[in-house]
């Protein structure tokens, strides 16, 4: 090393310098790489989450047609919209004024009986993410349980489960008493693919607590009515 010429020691520290910036090179692309994998990993799962929990997503909100459920998810990024499933009115229903949705796209049905002494007066179908037929039904009968209000009460049957129109169901039966009148209730809830639940409900006119809707009227009604209920498979 004392013999060596100015030069060679140069090429020798150039040669060290060299390889230490290629060491120090590797090191830092490979923490690049794997940043990016983690986060490749990461988008991926939020990706196949989604897949695997909703229902085909609609790229196209042109394609939408008149009888789709429509579900809005939002990620809190951008809307994002599914389609769980169908429904065609019966005859003898039109569509009322209320929709729990305001964005235009997600759609729910509420439907108003054209005759007033229809025995069923109110169709309501609507679809949830992340909601079981069983855990609709128990978050209703939690709800409905302390839902008394002055001059009104509501009596719960007991959780059933029935086919509808071709479909198992998860049942409730609810019997309403008002100032206005009484009147029975029929809740359902359909287990739609991908942790979705396709709800519908029943519910009859104001009548007298003697002539109010059964249980099983409204269950033989539900088979008629619900029978343009088509659930996404």
């Amino acid at each position: 090393m004392g013999n060596m010429t100015p030069a060679e020691r140069a090429r020798i520290k150039q040669q060290a310098d060299e390889k230490r910036k290629a060491k120090e090179n590797k090191v830092f692309y490979t923490l690049v790489i794997i940043t990016v994998l983690i986060i490749a990993a990461i988008a991926l799962n939020n990706v196949l989450r989604d897949a695997l929990t909703l229902p085909a997503e609609i790229r196209d909100l042109s394609s939408i047609q008149d009888n789709w459920l429509v579900i809005d998810t939002d990620n809190h990024v951008s809307k994002r919209y599914h389609h769980p499933g169908s429904f065609d009115a019966p005859a003898g229903y039109s569509q009322g004024d209320f929709t729990k949705y305001n964005d235009g796209v997600a759609r729910d049905f509420y439907l108003v009986a054209d005759d007033p002494e229809a025995a069923v007066n109110l169709i309501y179908v609507d679809s949830a993410p992340e909601l079981t037929a069983r855990e609709y039904i128990q978050r209703s009968i939690d709800m409905y349980a302390d839902a008394l209000t002055e001059g009104s009460s509501v009596t719960l049957g007991e959780p059933f489960t029935a086919t509808i129109a071709g479909e198992e169901a998860q049942c409730l039966y609810m019997h309403f008493s008002t100032a206005e009148g009484d009147y029975g209730c029929l809740l359902m809830g359909f287990d739609a693919p991908r942790n979705v639940c396709i709800t519908a409900s029943l519910s009859g006119a104001y009548t007298t607590p003697e002539a109010v809707q059964t249980q099983e009227q409204l269950l033989a009604e539900a088979q008629t009515l619900l029978a343009g209920l088509t659930i996404m498979k």
